[in-house]
């Protein structure tokens, strides 16, 4: 035990020994330590380096040496604008540093055990001519070496702490600045001949930032915390978040630096709050956009995983996010409630081939409406891409931020759209990429409830309907819809189109309407169209109308139409040619020529205020095809005149009045009027007269080359009655054949005055501006005291409708030449006979004046049974060869002549027993007896024969001779025999080519 304690109290010796041996080194050895710490420092920097205060102790922390350094100065050489002055590169509060002492002495090794570094400012700066104050440290015409192996010595190192360091960063030529803060950062590895292995945790702060004209300026700081190991050529990252302005990020993983740089690292950003980094837009970039507000939180989580190099990306997969968005942009609808996730890739091979961005939703709202889009894209190199898109818009919110007033003054309801298309990303967008969009597209759109409103006129309402787009196909389908300003409503309206050829060559598509179907409440329309080549566009239309006219009424102005009703089925098809360049002349032969119509009316009535235009039950069959118009069975009323169409055509009218062909514009048919009123047209033919007065002479020209043109009119007209003043004509019809040269009329009959007439005209125009008029003329038994009372004794005061009684009767024929207008009064010839009977002479002048002569009262009041009477024209003269006139009185033939002048010359015979005795019964027989006996070889009665005459202003009026007589008589019958020669009754022409048949048909027409 005593050996032990000796032991021990040795021990204790030398233990005391040492620390007063080491003791009194650090003592006397402490400022040449420093001086060759502070020497060796600006030897291995070339920095200048000074200190306040230096502390170095082998017994603080024994077995460990400490150095402690307080206010240390890190200057750097003068460069730059500082020429003059040496710049501060670094301040330090206090270094400490310790070592163990062991490896330093026995083996010249620094196992440096902790460095305590706290209060350091450092400072980075640039002047404006770019030059910093560290370039010294990258001087590479520096040739001067420091020795780092004189001294032998290796260092270690195994912590080292941090604590509120600055780093102060200044750059003039980009105008930037900011502060780095390190409130403390802690580091503990090896650091041992080359080889570096630690762990490190810490916190940063970026504060105090400018750059440029951008708004850095306003990032309050970002906060950086993490924790990071280094550990045999890899850093691996436990922890690294970043904090700032609405920003918040993390980090982890593993980052290989080897030969090829390797990454594992995970990335999530749980919150970013795009208001908050919406201060970092530019104001001018916001104002450009008009950006007034935005918000929302976004997400954001992926990894980085692969080999790093500049061939080789490493794998990239994030997923992200944005909820509870928002943004206001000027002029438009505010977007909220935005909804977007999805993926980012760049696949399996790391590089653009197998990179894809997927947008699962992309989800918005407005006040009224909302969208949703999901989008796919794939393969940078040779992008593909897909996607879809779905909205539910309220149209009046979309028509107060995009529609004008001026085109669209109310436009409200619901359109839900979708669309989805998908393809590939062409090098360039030209329209070729527009025909790959149409071609791999599908949209659809739904209307419901929609109202609009365009002008006073143009307004919908109660809208439902949907349009579908497939390639190559457009439909609208089940279209309901009101059109108030029209009063009309459209039920389930359809149609389809289809089109081919590529929008890139719009000018040589072609588009084909397959199916129009358009309904109303009663009226029905459908059709199809085609249409190509639209430099000069051909085209195919056909169409198809079933249309209730009172339905249709109510789309009219009352100021253009008054009423209507009926139905119209019409019919058309047409396809031709238009030229732009012609257009106006190709739309005339297009109509008439390319084109087909048939329309069927049933009861079709229409008022205008125009009564002209105005027409009451029209029923019948109109077709029109190649330049022909035909017209079937068809009546009805108009200006209150009822009128039958039938088996009539029109041809040639476009040739013929717009063309001017050689060809005559043709109308052929029946046609067949009901009760006819004279009253009715005078005022509008009196009217028309005044108004061609006014404008005569207007546009004659014009007028004159538009109605020159051939014409040929023919058929049967029929009139159930004309009333022409007092006198009623019923049953009237004819045939008539009427061209631009040559107007036939024949068979013109009408029963009138309790008789009938039978009329036939002809009038041929001839080149040498003559015409020839011949007629025919039969009447039968009309009542001539009717006659005159309706005509009002045709103005004249010599004999009136009381005076004279009887049946009328003639037949004439007659033909005439006129130059022009005037009447070529030699050229005059006509024959025929009158007849009156059963009739009587009343107190007429004429006759009183014989009474008294004659002393026959019978004359006053005078009976007659028959007057006959042939006369002929010929030669400016009219040629009485013998009148017969059978009378309760007496007896009279009379025969003679009259020119178109003064002159007369007639021969009257009487008989004598009449103007003695009266005429007696045996009178009378015995002139029955020579009506028997026109030879007049039986018993005669004794006559007196009378002239009157005025030849040449002398007249002659009393007793004639037989000279006389017979040189009348000779005349007469000389004239007669050369007129019989040039002119026969047979041989006038009166055909009109029109089936006399059809006439009879016409009148029953007419009587319906």
């Amino acid at each position: 035990m005593k050996k032990f304690f000796n032991l021990l109290k040795y021990l204790a010796l030398i233990f005391i020994s040492v620390v007063v041996l080491l003791f009194a080194i650090a003592e006397f050895a402490e400022d040449r330590i420093a001086s060759i710490s502070v020497e060796q420092i600006n030897k291995s920097i070339g920095l200048p380096v000074t200190y306040d205060e230096i502390s170095f102790s082998l017994l603080r922390d024994f077995p460990l040496a400490t150095l402690e350094i307080n206010d240390i100065w890190l200057g750097s050489p003068s460069k730059g604008e500082s020429k003059n002055k040496i710049d501060t590169l670094a301040n330090i509060q206090k270094v400490y540093v310790s070592v163990r002492m062991l490896p330093l002495v026995s083996e010249q090794r620094f196992d440096i055990v902790e460095i305590d570094v706290e209060g350091a400012e450092g400072f980075y700066a640039v002047d404006s001519s770019g030059i910093s104050n560290i370039d010294f440290l990258m001087d590479t015409t520096h040739t001067e070496a420091v020795d780092t192996t004189a001294t032998g010595l290796q260092i270690s190192l195994r912590e080292l702490t941090i604590k509120n360091m600055r780093l102060q960063y200044s750059d003039k030529t980009i105008n930037a600045k900011g502060l780095l803060s390190v409130p403390e950062i802690y580091m503990d590895g090896e650091f041992e001949n080359g080889i570096f292995e630690s762990a490190i945790e810490g916190t940063a702060i970026l504060s105090d930032c400018h750059y440029g004209e951008t708004n850095a300026c306003l990032m309050k700081q970002t906060k950086l915390v993490f924790e990071m190991e280094y550990l045999k050529d890899s850093v691996f990252i436990n922890k690294a978040h970043v904090f700032s302005d609405g920003i918040e990020l993390r980090a982890e993983g593993e980052i290989g630096l080897k030969e090829d740089l390797f990454s594992s690292l995970l990335i999530s950003s749980p919150s970013l709050d795009i208001q908050e980094l919406k201060k970092y837009i530019p104001i001018e970039l916001l104002e450009e956009y008009g950006i007034e507000n935005t918000s929302g939180t976004a997400k954001l989580e992926g990894t980085v995983k692969g080999v790093i190099s500049d061939s080789i990306m490493p794998g990239l997969s994030f997923d992200f996010e944005i909820s509870k968005g928002g943004i206001k942009i000027k002029d438009y609808p505010a977007l909220s409630n935005i909804k977007l996730n999805g993926q980012f890739t760049n696949g399996s091979l790391h590089n653009n081939q197998s990179t894809s961005l997927s947008i699962n939703q992309l989800y918005f709202e407005t006040d009224q409406s909302n969208g949703e889009l999901d989008f796919i894209l794939q393969d940078l190199d040779n992008p593909r891409y897909s996607g879809s898109f779905s909205a539910n818009m309220d149209l009046k919110e979309l028509k107060n931020h995009f529609i004008p007033d001026s085109l669209i003054s109310k436009l409200e309801g619901k359109m839900d759209a979708r669309l989805v298309t998908e393809g590939v990303l062409p090098d360039k967008i030209d329209s070729t990429f527009m025909d790959k969009i149409a071609q791999n597209s599908r949209g659809f759109l739904f209307f419901k409830e929609v109202n609009l409103t365009m002008d006073s006129l143009i307004s919908v309402d109660s809208c439902d309907l949907e349009i579908e787009y497939l390639p190559d196909t457009l439909r609208i389908k089940d279209a309901n819809l009101r059109i108030p300003s029209y009063h009309v409503m459209i039920n389930d309206a359809d149609a389809y189109f289809s089109f081919s050829g590529q929008i890139s060559d719009y000018m040589n598509m072609a588009v084909k309407m397959d199916t129009l179907h358009l309904q109303t409440t009663k009226s029905l329309i459908s059709g199809s169209a085609s249409l190509s080549n639209l430099n000069e566009p051909d085209y195919e239309l056909y169409a198809k109308m079933d249309l209730d006219m009172g339905e249709i009424a109510k789309m009219v102005p009352d100021t253009l139409i008054m009423s209507m009703n009926g139905e119209i089925m019409a019919s058309m098809s047409s396809s031709g040619k238009i030229r732009p360049d012609s257009m106006m002349n190709d739309i005339e032969p297009l109509i008439f020529e390319n084109s087909s119509f048939i329309v069927n009316a049933n009861n079709f009535s229409v008022r205008m205020p125009d009564t002209l235009m105005s027409v009451k039950n029209l029923t019948g069959e109109f077709s029109m095809a190649h330049d022909s118009l035909k017209i079937i069975n068809t009546s009805g009323t108009y200006a209150n005149i009822d009128f039958m169409v039938d088996s009539t055509s029109v041809t040639n009218s476009y040739g013929a009045i717009l063309q001017k062909d050689s060809s005559p514009l043709g109308i052929s048919g029946k046609f067949a009027l009901g009760d006819l009123d004279y009253s009715a047209f005078a005022a509008f033919m009196e009217e028309d007269s005044l108004g061609s007065d006014k404008i005569s002479g207007e546009n004659t020209p014009d007028n004159e080359e538009f109605l020159n043109f051939k014409y040929n009119l023919k058929g049967t007209l029929s009139v159930n009655s004309f009333k022409y003043n007092k006198s009623t004509f019923e049953n009237l019809s004819c045939l008539f054949n009427l061209s631009d040269s040559l107007f036939i009329i024949d068979q013109f009959k009408t029963d009138a005055f309790d008789g009938t007439l039978n009329n036939a005209i002809r009038y041929e125009l001839y080149p040498d501006n003559r015409s020839v008029v011949a007629f025919r003329s039969q009447i039968d038994k009309m009542d001539i005291s009717t006659l005159l009372k309706e005509f009002d004794d045709f103005d004249q005061k010599e004999i009136s409708h009381e005076q004279l009684s009887g049946l009328f009767s003639t037949k004439m024929d007659g033909r005439i030449v006129m130059h022009g207008d005037s009447l070529v009064m030699d050229s005059i010839q006509v024959k025929g006979d009158m007849k009156l009977e059963d009739g009587g002479l009343y107190n007429y002048k004429r006759a009183m004046e014989l009474a008294d002569f004659t002393s026959l009262d019978e004359l006053d009041n005078m009976q007659f049974k028959t007057m006959e009477s042939q006369l002929f024209i010929f030669k400016n003269a009219l040629y009485v060869p013998k009148t017969d006139i059978r009378s309760n009185a007496m007896d009279i033939t009379a025969y003679g002549m009259q020119t178109f002048g003064e002159d007369y010359q007639y021969h009257l015979r009487i008989y004598l027993g009449e103007i003695l005795h009266g005429k007696t019964r045996r009178i009378r027989k015995k002139q029955e007896e020579m009506a028997d006996n026109p030879d007049d070889k039986k018993p005669k009665l004794k006559s007196l024969y009378i002239q009157s005459s005025s030849i040449n202003g002398n007249s002659k009026n009393g007793l004639d001779n037989k000279k006389d007589r017979f040189r009348m008589q000779t005349k007469i019958n000389v004239q007669e025999k050369i007129l019989n020669i040039i002119f026969h009754p047979l041989l006038l022409d009166f055909d009109t080519g029109v089936d006399m048949e059809m006439l009879q048909i016409n009148r029953n027409m007419a009587k319906k």
